[in-house]
């Protein structure tokens, strides 16, 4: 019975803790009286919760907050470089990599090639030389093109691509003693868009993020801010939308007209390589003539939701930098889970 108290009391402690975490990294610098009465935890909690994280170096005065006349509280704030995060983008032929604080700020980026069946050792190698600078990574958040369930890669265009029904996160994750968590490519890409744009104006909402390079189109569903992979991670493999189109445009008109009818998104993001040329107004014309039309303000001049089917539509040629930070977001995400 006492073991069963120690268990319960050890739960509570680190569930007190998650949640003093996650609201000093939502809400920066705090005091105690500010974080006890957003979480509705007692003072004294919060108090020996903030003294063990101090103790850890995982948490640091912030100085006095402002006197209105009394007595002014110290703050506190995570030491955000006591954590770091790396993502990794695996590619056929290259891996791209990025460091980052808590804070979101990159504290080192970079790429390599990987020729033949290396993907794994090189980013093996890879772990072990960043971790030499940055030993407090904490989680690896790796994007690969494809399907991907739990850690595998299950499918992908390229068909005879030796990973493909790997268990490729495990594998680094054996090596490198280190959770690993394995992201699809354009589900990172929406994330990483939805975290930029789209949560700080209006939270808890759908968006839909199409994908379109040389090699195949793609999809990324957000809803209420979490990716919907379906049960098998095949969510959003739009290149299946039947039939097939010999125009790039027409071939996205497909695709836009599958998701409005089968998500319904708030937001639609049409994302594409810079060397492909895509006829926006076309794409914009099909949408008003195909849906109810009805005015949809922009994200960042309002917050009401609009009553008809048709979404906001957005163009954007930054998948790159919408991929990095969707894998850094998730992977602080993974680092204080909710």
């Amino acid at each position: 019975m006492a073991n069963m108290e120690g268990f319960r009391a050890a739960d509570m402690r680190e569930s007190n803790e998650k949640l003093v975490k996650r609201f000093l990294m939502e809400y920066g610098e705090c005091t105690k009286m500010d974080i006890a009465g957003g979480l509705g935890l007692s003072h004294p909690t919060v108090a020996k919760v903030l003294a063990d994280m101090a103790a850890r170096g995982e948490a640091e005065s912030a100085g006095k907050e402002d006197s209105l006349g009394g007595r002014s509280g110290e703050k506190y704030r995570l030491n955000y470089d006591h954590t770091h995060v790396l993502a990794i983008i695996l590619t056929l032929d290259r891996l791209q990599y990025r460091v980052v604080n808590l804070a979101r700020r990159t504290k080192e980026e970079g790429s390599l090639p990987v020729e033949g069946q290396t993907h794994i050792a090189r980013m093996a190698e890879l772990v072990s030389d960043v971790r030499g600078r940055f030993p407090n990574i904490r989680l690896i958040e790796l994007g690969m093109s494809g399907t991907v369930l739990d850690g595998r890669l299950l499918y992908i265009s390229q068909a005879d691509f030796y990973l493909v029904g790997s268990d490729v996160a495990g594998e680094l994750e054996k090596r490198c003693q280190l959770p690993v968590e394995a992201v699809n490519d354009v589900n990172a890409m929406a994330f990483g868009f939805f975290r930029r744009h789209i949560e700080v104006s209006l939270k808890n909402d759908s968006m839909a993020y199409l994908f379109q390079n040389r090699t195949g189109p793609g999809s990324g569903i957000i809803v209420d801010g979490k990716i919907v992979n379906g049960f098998s991670g095949f969510a959003g493999e739009v290149a299946n939308v039947w039939p097939p189109q010999e125009s790039l445009t027409d071939q996205i008109k497909s695709q836009v007209a599958a998701i409005i009818s089968v998500v319904n998104p708030r937001f639609l993001v049409i994302s594409h390589d810079r060397q492909i040329p895509v006829d926006r107004e076309a794409v914009r014309a099909f949408v008003r003539e195909r849906f109810p039309a009805h005015s949809v303000p922009r994200f960042h001049f309002t917050q009401e939701y609009p009553t008809g089917s048709m979404p906001e539509l957005h163009f954007t040629t930054e998948f790159e930098e919408n991929y990095m930070e969707g894998l850094t977001e998730l992977a602080i995400d993974g680092v204080f889970p909710g």
